[in-house]
């Protein structure tokens, strides 16, 4: 078998599409699943800005008798018919993008000769078997790192939800880094979509133990309809949590912005803000008032620094720091979550 690897525009790729020189074979299609509307936009929005896509392999073989040459699609199914479909109209780019509502004629020329112009990554397959084919995958497959619970959910659901946590992760990345809460290996590994995602979950479910199992279920239930009512109501709430998160700069970088303390905070700024249903069964806000600034940032330094080795404060939030211990159970959750919203109130803790 050998492996030839080269560079194709979307343009020359399209026309050989359309001549039947690229071929799919369905056969080595290796997931039965159909892109939805959301992901095929997503794929062309990350052409049309630049970003780099993995390469598509291709296998080629002649027939001796008629000398004909014939290119199948082994990997890259999905996107190469994405690709000939929206460049011919077939489709208009939705959701969250700069593109929005257009198809490929209604783009402007500079970003139709951006995306005709796009060089795809293409490795040839030639007199290679079915078997060394499926060897190639096997082995590909050997040497990645194991998928993590989030990385098989979004290969699992192409839905609405799916996008919409893509487009809120997209936003608060940077930002979830910048104060702490992730570092850059675990943006990349989608922690921060995780997060986000269980945050939305406990705001509709209240808080229960931490279940990969329950967040597919969560998933699975809004993959064909997310309206776009809750869309906006849950926008509104986390953008609102974090413009207060952002001014309480004595707490980034700290204890607090742990990533498990961080789900708990967050619920609680947008549980004194909305009063929500699901989380007054565990904590009932007091009569709404403004942040008061110097009492929170009080309230959360102390228990930040009761996790210093030399903490005068380490009896005083003893029942927190304990619940620190095992971070995703039930009853450890809502042991933070209220100290959080007693935190948040005008008094001291």
């Amino acid at each position: 078998m050998q492996v030839f690897s080269s560079n194709m525009t979307i343009s020359e790729y399209c026309q050989q599409m359309k001549e039947r020189k690229i071929i799919v074979n369905h056969d080595y299609q290796r997931s039965g699943k159909i892109w939805p509307p959301s992901a095929k936009s997503y794929f062309i929005d990350t052409l049309l800005l630049g970003f780099p896509i993995p390469k598509i392999y291709i296998y080629q073989s002649t027939d001796l008798k008629n000398r004909q040459t014939t290119k199948e699609i082994v990997d890259g199914q999905q996107r190469s018919e994405t690709i000939f479909s929206f460049c011919n109209d077939e489709f208009s780019i939705s959701g969250n993008s700069n593109f929005s509502g257009k198809k490929f004629s209604n783009l402007e020329e500079e970003n139709q000769t951006i995306l005709l112009n796009y060089q795809l990554g293409i490795d040839i397959f030639v007199s290679a078997t079915p078997d060394e084919i499926r060897q190639t995958f096997k082995r590909m497959n050997s040497y990645t790192v194991p998928l993590n619970h989030q990385e098989k959910r979004y290969a699992e659901y192409q839905g609405k939800f799916k996008w919409f946590i893509t487009d809120l992760s997209n936003k608060y990345a940077e930002i979830l880094k910048k104060i702490g809460v992730f570092t850059e290996k675990q943006l990349i590994r989608m922690d921060d979509s995780e997060l986000l995602s269980d945050v939305i979950m406990t705001l509709y479910n209240g808080i229960e133990r931490f279940s990969d199992p329950k967040l597919d279920a969560f998933y699975k239930k809004y993959e064909d309809e997310f309206p776009q009512i809750m869309v906006s109501d849950i926008n509104d709430k986390v953008d609102n949590a974090f413009l207060w998160i952002l001014k309480w700069h004595q707490i980034h970088n700290t204890s607090i912005m742990k990533s498990y303390n961080f789900y708990t905070l967050i619920l609680a700024v947008i549980h004194h803000m909305y009063n929500i249903d699901k989380l007054t069964e565990t904590y009932q806000v007091k009569k709404k008032a403004e942040f008061d600034n110097n009492t929170i940032l009080f309230n959360l330094s102390e228990i930040a620094e009761a996790f210093e080795k030399n903490s005068k404060n380490k009896d005083k939030y003893s029942e927190f720091i304990k619940a620190t211990s095992a971070t995703t159970t039930q009853a450890n959750r809502k042991v933070r979550f209220k100290y959080f919203c007693k935190a948040l109130e005008s008094s001291t803790l």
